[in-house]
């Protein structure tokens, strides 16, 4: 039978912050942990944005010595009547995170954590990727639970590059060639933001983000003061911590193409990139960004791009396959129950529906 671990439920931002240097060593000694599970990514999402959320940051450490062994992400948030519990973050692929050695511990100390928890009725936890340990607590979970498939992101193989061509249409590769042509002859250079510059890059990245949705639907949280600082803080302290980078494409001293590129142990993952006017109509900057992408990947030892959630079509040109993400939800207690029995009744006269539209062709 696992360790009972020491358990404590962070609630203040103040403690939040106490544990980075702790955070860090965990991340750190943890193989498949990517760059969502860190304290800078979740830290500045945060500092950012958790105004709406009241904190509910789980810590898992060893019995006698304290060592911190695991943390699950939680924050709650009430809606109709309803006090629901979200991963922080609740639209990245954020994991349990777990030292080496202390999972089947860890994965039994999150579900103890979330029994214990107060008040909360349902837990809705997503997106949750292949292979996360958040399965391993949905199938312990005794009580009303569910997961369905909610968002699709495009992975590209880091392969070769001759390999890379090779996968592409005869149209896709000429355009390819053609974009790379006409970025040399504009004396575009490509290179990592360094450190010190990091922040500053967060910056410039979020102002040719919005440059890029000018004429597109903006989401507008991205048009927010708190997006800005997010992005800016993020950049500098994943930059700092080598868990992602801000790559660059400059041309005569000015930044036209952007993007924040993510570490995972087996994928680099593009979470904002931003072009400028310039880059969209001559530099054809998707192709920029996906063919520089995968040669940073390679460099990294790293198997796959992803390429970001969204359907955009040159994702689909690039991509070697989609990788799905779930949305997990668990209930409790009698409103718990209700809401899932409320579900499955909506669920069942959707079904009847259709059945009896298909009959009446």
């Amino acid at each position: 039978m696992p360790i009972r671990l020491d358990r404590e439920v962070v609630t203040t931002t103040s403690g939040f912050a106490a544990l980075a240097a702790e955070w860090d060593e965990l991340h750190a000694a943890t193989p498949d942990a990517s760059a969502y599970e860190s304290w800078a990514f979740l830290f500045s999402w945060w500092q950012t944005h958790g105004d709406r959320y009241r904190l509910r940051l789980v810590t898992l450490r060893e019995p006698g010595t304290g060592l911190l062994v695991g943390v699950l992400p939680l924050m709650a948030h009430r809606r109709r009547r309803l006090e629901t519990l979200l991963l922080l973050v609740d639209n990245e692929p954020i994991d349990l995170l777990a030292r080496p050695g202390w999972e089947p511990a860890v994965v039994t100390g999150a579900v103890r954590a979330l029994r214990a928890l107060p008040r909360w009725t349902l837990a809705d936890l997503r997106p949750i990727r292949p292979g996360a340990r958040m399965w391993q607590v949905h199938e312990r979970w005794r009580g009303p639970r569910e997961h369905a498939v909610v968002v699709r992101e495009p992975h590209v193989a880091a392969v070769a590059e001759d390999e890379v061509l090779a996968a592409l249409s005869r149209n896709h590769r000429s355009t390819l060639r053609r974009a790379l042509r006409r970025a040399a002859d504009d004396g575009l250079e490509c290179r990592p933001a360094p450190v010190a510059e990091a922040a500053r890059a967060g910056a410039r990245l979020v102002e040719l983000h919005r440059e890029l949705w000018t004429d597109r639907d903006l989401d507008a949280s991205h048009g927010t003061e708190a997006f800005a600082r997010f992005v800016t803080a993020l950049a500098e302290r994943v930059t700092a911590r080598g868990l992602g980078e801000v790559l660059e494409w400059t041309r005569e001293g000015r930044v036209e193409v952007s993007a924040l590129l993510l570490r995972g142990p087996r994928s680099l993952y593009v979470h904002h990139v931003g072009a400028s006017r310039h880059a969209v109509e001559r530099l054809q900057w998707s192709s920029l960004l996906v063919w520089e992408g995968l040669a940073r990947a390679r460099a990294l030892g790293r198997a796959e791009l992803g390429l970001g959630y969204g359907n955009e079509g040159y994702k689909a040109r690039w991509a070697s396959h989609e990788v799905p993400y779930e949305r997990i939800r668990l209930g409790r207690g009698l409103l718990g129950h209700a809401f899932f029995g409320a579900r499955r009744a909506r669920h069942a006269v959707r079904r009847l529906r259709r059945r009896s539209g298909s009959g009446a062709q």
